[in-house]
C-alpha cells in the first residue's frame, strides 16, 4: 500500500509519521493518482487526502473518499465524504482557507438509465473531464489524470466525434 507520511524538516524531528495507519487503501490512489490526491490544511495542522477503502472489492469499486488526518498523526483519519458512494478526489482549499472544494462524481451514474430512461454516463464523463481539465490548467492536477479521463471520453465517443448523451 502507498500511504501518506509526514515528517518535520527540523533536524531533531524524528521519523516520518504514517497518517493512514491500519487503512487498507492507497494515497496517491491507484492506478492514476498523483499529487492532486492530497493537500495540507491552510494552517498546516492537517492533511486532506483521497483513498479508496473497498477491501476485497477494491478492483470493482469507484468509491473514493476524502479523509482528514492530523499532520502529527494523532487520532484516526476522518472520512469527510462517506455519504457519496462515488469518486471524490482532488481536494483543494479556497484562498481564504475557509472552504474545501473537490471533484465529485454524482452517486450511481451507471444506474440512472433504469430509473430515468436515459443513460447520462457519457455526459457525466464529459463534465468530469472538463472539471479535471480546469484543474490541470490551474496546476492542481497532474496531466496524467487528464489523460485517464480522456480515455473514458474516447470510449463513449461516436465515430463522428460527438457524444451520444441520451438513448431517447
Amino acid at each position: 500500500r502507498s500511504h501518506v507520511f509526514v515528517r518535520s524538516l527540523a533536524e531533531d524531528a524524528g521519523p516520518a509519521v504514517d497518517l493512514m495507519p491500519g487503512m487498507d487503501g492507497d494515497c496517491p490512489t491507484k492506478p492514476f493518482g498523483g499529487p492532486e490526491d492530497y493537500t495540507f490544511t491552510p494552517d498546516g495542522s492537517g492533511i486532506v487526502f483521497t483513498a479508496r477503502m473497498a477491501g476485497r472489492e477494491e478492483a470493482w469499486s469507484t468509491n473514493f473518499d476524502l479523509y482528514h488526518a492530523m499532520a502529527d498523526g494523532s487520532g484516526a483519519p476522518r472520512n469527510l465524504t462517506a455519504d457519496n458512494d462515488a469518486w471524490d478526489s482532488a481536494p483543494v482549499f479556497s484562498p481564504d482557507g475557509k472552504t474545501l472544494a473537490w471533484l465529485a462524481t454524482p452517486e450511481r451514474w451507471d444506474a440512472n438509465a433504469p430509473r430515468g430512461g436515459s443513460d447520462d454516463l457519457p455526459l457525466a464523463r464529459v463534465q468530469f473531464a472538463s472539471a479535471l481539465a480546469s484543474m490541470v490548467a490551474a496546476g492542481r492536477a497532474a496531466p496524467a489524470a487528464l489523460e485517464s479521463a480522456s480515455a473514458l471520453l474516447i470510449a463513449d465517443q461516436e465515430d463522428d466525434g460527438s457524444w451520444r448523451l441520451s438513448d431517447s
